[in-house]
């Protein structure tokens, strides 16, 4: 029996004139037959990854050149990375990260920047105090108002 001859078996396509559902495998004999593991645990102990691929790892001069073709070419992400043989996404995120270490997205507030906002930081506590007491004085004012009637 070929492959699909399993599959007819293991279906039951009533459930999808019942339903308006696609088929579902009712069958062990078809997950045996296609190979199917019964747990998930099964796929682990035959070695490797569960996606059944290994994650591959870059260096740092290929990574900048790939970024470096982005840039300079202008070509799109995703033709660049189909010519490199790499995910379109993982391009993607190299030059995400090159335009913000670029733009200084990522680097640390100098000495003048940290005191000024340490100053703006109790400058705007003590605008929230003040705001605080104005707010409460009025409450008090209209309930003393609304009281002498």
């Amino acid at each position: 029996m070929s492959a699909f001859t399993y599959f007819l078996v293991g279906v039951n396509t009533s459930a999808r004139a019942k339903h308006g559902r696609s088929p579902s495998i009712s069958s062990s004999r078809f997950r045996r037959a296609v190979g199917f593991p019964s747990q998930r645990g099964e796929i682990l102990l035959k070695g490797g990854s569960p996606m059944g691929e290994t994650r591959r790892k870059f260096d740092k001069d290929f990574r900048e050149g790939a970024v470096r073709l982005v840039r300079e070419t202008g070509k799109p992400i995703a033709q660049v990375a189909r010519d490199l043989g790499i995910n379109a996404g993982t391009l993607g995120n190299w030059v995400d990260a090159d335009r913000r270490r670029r733009e200084g997205g990522d680097r640390q507030p100098s000495e003048d920047e940290r005191a000024e906002l340490a100053r703006l930081r109790k400058e705007n506590a003590e605008l929230q105090m003040r705001c605080d007491v104005l707010k409460r004085s009025v409450a008090l004012w209209v309930s003393d108002a609304m009281g002498s009637r």
